[in-house]
């Protein structure tokens, strides 16, 4: 069996600032908060007992 879990995506300093940035700029059009999240997916098997 798998499970998929979603930890925070460990992005370096540059990436970051370019969310932060991209938000900004989504933020200005729309004129709504927008929240970017970053996940890195994990798959994990489970023996079947």
């Amino acid at each position: 069996m798998e499970h998929r879990q979603y930890p925070p995506a460990d992005l370096p300093p540059q990436l970051l600032e370019k969310l932060k940035a991209f938000e900004e700029e989504m933020r200005q059009q729309t004129g709504e908060n927008i929240v970017l999240i970053a996940y890195e997916e994990q798959v994990q098997t489970e023996e079947v007992k």
